[in-house]
């Protein structure tokens, strides 16, 4: 049986408008390793909460798991989230008004972001201490810079990213099984690779690709002794 390949992604591992599939990192990954079967678990608007379910990791037995999460937990917002999921129930003769009313005078705040940092610390530890008892490799994609988009819109984002990439470095380091990647660490000019505010384009896309495949081959390469 080829070694499983697990890939649990928000929705920028995802194709989009001006992104096809094709040019999306798991379908360059997925070229790059034809002995490897790729499971795509990717979600649009998915948290660090996720991970807390079997369907994330138990129930497809993976060898390797790859995780690009935390821009969504982290992102400061205008609603909190149960406002939100209050808001998408309820009409839009009266959502809208509401909506409407209070982005005049409300604006995005890091204490209203959906997963605060401690559970997002919680649900990192908690994923990787499951795939440490099966001995399976964890590669957890870092939150992505911001583009000068993104700051524009949500000045309160860089400080936001930068706390929860501490998170990811401090839960990472105390898991053998576990490695990370900034694949953009490197990169002087981050705005030629973003599509629009958060979201990789194909150059993005490519960067990412770059950065799994070293990692990945040594895996996969150790599975294949």
């Amino acid at each position: 049986m080829n070694p499983r390949l697990l890939f649990v992604t928000d929705s920028l591992g995802m194709p989009r408008e001006g992104v096809k599939y094709e040019n999306t990192f798991f379908n360059k990954i997925d070229e790059e390793f034809p002995e490897v079967t790729l499971i795509d678990k990717s979600k649009r608007g998915r948290t660090t909460e996720d991970l807390r379910g079997l369907d994330q990791f138990e129930r497809y037995d993976p060898d390797i798991v790859v995780t690009v999460l935390g821009i969504v937990d982290c992102a400061p917002r205008t609603f909190y989230k149960l406002e939100k999921e209050i808001l998408s129930r309820t009409p839009d003769l009266f959502s809208k008004p509401y909506v409407s009313i209070f982005k005049s005078f409300r604006k995005s705040r890091p204490e209203r972001c959906y997963v605060k940092p401690h559970v997002f610390e919680r649900n990192l530890r908690h994923y990787y201490k499951r795939a440490n008892k099966r001995d399976v490799p964890v590669i957890s994609v870092k939150i992505l810079p911001a583009s000068n988009n993104f700051v524009h819109k949500s000045p309160d984002i860089l400080e936001q990213i930068s706390r929860y990439n501490s998170v990811y470095d401090q839960a990472a380091a105390q898991f053998g099984n576990v490695q990370l990647l900034a694949p953009f660490d490197s990169v002087e000019d981050i705005e030629k690779f973003f599509l629009d505010v958060e979201h990789p384009n194909k150059l993005g896309h490519c960067l990412i690709a770059q950065g799994l495949k070293p990692k990945l081959s040594n895996l996969v390469s150790r599975l294949n002794e």
